[in-house]
């Protein structure tokens, strides 16, 4: 990294650009420097909104992020899931997924943050949310469907078929004799077994309530006056029936009135003004925030009710301080806000080979062009989201089967030594790392438990029937390897092992 930019972090005092500094994040580099002090002049002058990030093809060492995050206690990167059966989970008995209980329990190196407003899965899984299953609940060590329900006219219920995905938070489940609602079941049920604290990211929401509101209202205010013909959509796409199922929508603004439409625009029912519209897009908060009226809340619902995108809400959490634990004075204090989160494998990747969503070209393009309305319109400053992959703490084996550690070391090291100084040639990296796994002889040693995260099966289901919980193994070899390099190792491990 240039001196420059260490001089510029030091004369801003920003805790952020410190720790950018000290993670390495200003050295990881191929060549063309990721963040430099040009860049961050452009976010300071705010001609620059919103800059994102996966440094997953970088030569970004594991060891060094990990004592960085580590070393500043402020910090709090997000590893995000969503309401459903984690007791597998912080069990470390779901292969796969035991990465949530290594980023946030045994690494300390995340925040486990909730997202509840999700769908539940179909009967015969496939569609609604598959790997966490918020339709089903998991006892005895096995997960068992919920009979599902919906608040109907004149205080009655309606049955729910699974055949359809359902609104979590607009769902009952019949549970020992009465109903629950789904998002508080799930939501109650983690937090007991979790090892550490839980954020709920609609808990979060709901508490800033009024600060959330003022900030969609100047957004519906500034976006609607340039949109086309008015058109919103953008800022939702979807709704959420009575009958717990969600549907496309189109939201517009005409003559400073809003109106939505479920039906594509054959008809269109009035929602009011910008601050009426704003209250309904935090109601889905409010009912997961507050269980002991969600079914007032629902009953008195609109037949559909608009929910913000996913990018909307997520930026929102961000300027909300999701991965932070300092207070608003400080946060405004920084020079920009900053959101550093651990990326599953469809948002995070395991770049070089698989650069995830996230790092696509229209998401970046997408994010670029919300975060530059939602800041402008609120006097926000700029947005830095750093996006970490999760591949080498999937790479980590762990004490349900701790002789991993033995047989993985070796490979690890040679990964490391047959793919350093390797630059940009990505194939010839592949194949060094290719190389590696071959000449391997402890390969056909590994536990199935450690292949099977890497047999592409995605589930909270546990494997095999250890009772014990299982706790991450942070290995020196692994910590030794830079994040292009685990995701080279990641990406050799799926190729050889998935089913």
């Amino acid at each position: 990294m240039a001196d420059d930019t260490r001089c510029y972090a030091k004369d801003r005092g920003s805790r952020f650009i410190s720790f950018l500094d000290e993670s390495g994040l200003f050295d990881a580099t191929f060549g063309r420097p990721r963040f430099t002090r040009e860049l961050f002049e452009r976010v300071a002058e705010r001609k620059q909104l919103f800059v994102g990030i996966n440094p997953g093809g970088t030569d970004l060492q594991v060891g060094r992020l990990l004592d960085a995050i580590r070393g500043h206690d402020w910090l709090r990167p997000v590893r995000s899931g969503h309401a459903g059966n984690w007791a597998p989970i912080w069990s470390g008995r779901a292969p796969l997924l035991a990465y949530n209980r290594a980023a946030t329990a045994d690494l300390g190196v995340g925040r486990p943050v909730i997202h509840a407003l999700v769908l539940t899965e179909t009967a015969d899984l496939t569609k609604g949310d598959t790997i966490y299953r918020p339709g089903s609940l998991y006892r005895d060590g096995e997960l068992h469907p919920l009979d599902l329900a919906a608040p109907a006219d004149r205080g009655g219920w309606r049955e729910l078929s699974r055949e359809v995905p359902r609104f979590v938070p607009w769902t009952w489940a019949e549970l020992d004799g009465g109903r629950v609602n789904l998002a508080d079941l799930h939501c109650s049920g983690l937090r007991a077994d979790a090892p550490v604290p839980v954020l709920v990211e609609a808990e979060l929401i709901w508490r800033n309530a009024g600060t959330v509101r003022g900030w969609l209202v100047n957004l519906l205010e500034k976006y609607g006056r340039s949109a086309f013909r008015g058109e919103l959509t953008p800022l939702f796409g979807r709704g959420v029936g009575r009958d717990a199922a969600v549907c496309a929508i189109r939201v517009r603004v005409d003559g400073g009135r809003y109106l939505l439409s479920g039906d594509n625009g054959a008809t269109w029912q009035p929602l009011g003004g910008a601050e009426e519209l704003a209250d309904l897009c935090l109601l889905p908060y409010r009912v997961v925030a507050e269980p002991a009226v969600a079914e007032q809340l629902v009953r008195s619902a609109p037949a559909i009710t608009p929910l913000l995108s996913n990018r909307l809400s997520s930026l929102i959490s961000a300027y909300l301080g999701v991965a932070t634990t300092l207070p608003p004075d400080e946060l405004a204090a920084e020079p920009f806000a900053l959101m550093v989160e651990w990326g599953a494998l469809a948002q995070g990747g395991y770049p070089p080979m698989r650069r995830g969503y996230f790092a696509s070209r229209s998401n970046q393009r997408a994010m670029r062009g919300i975060v530059g309305v939602f800041a402008a319109a609120n006097r926000l400053p700029p947005l830095v989201h750093v996006m970490l992959p999760l591949a080498p703490l999937i790479l980590l084996p762990s004490t349900a089967e701790p002789v991993d550690a033995d047989h993985l070391a070796g490979f690890f090291a040679e990964v490391g030594r047959r793919t350093a100084g390797l630059g940009d040639t990505v194939p010839f990296a592949l194949e060094r790392a290719g190389s590696a796994y071959q000449d391997w002889g402890a390969a056909g040693a590994v536990s199935d438990f450690y292949r099977s995260k890497f047999s592409g099966a995605r589930s909270v289901e546990t494997h095999g029937s250890g009772a014990d919980t299982a706790f991450t193994i942070e290995t020196s070899q692994l910590r030794e390897l830079t994040l292009r390099q685990a995701g080279l190792t990641a990406a050799t491990l799926f190729g050889a092992w998935k089913a």
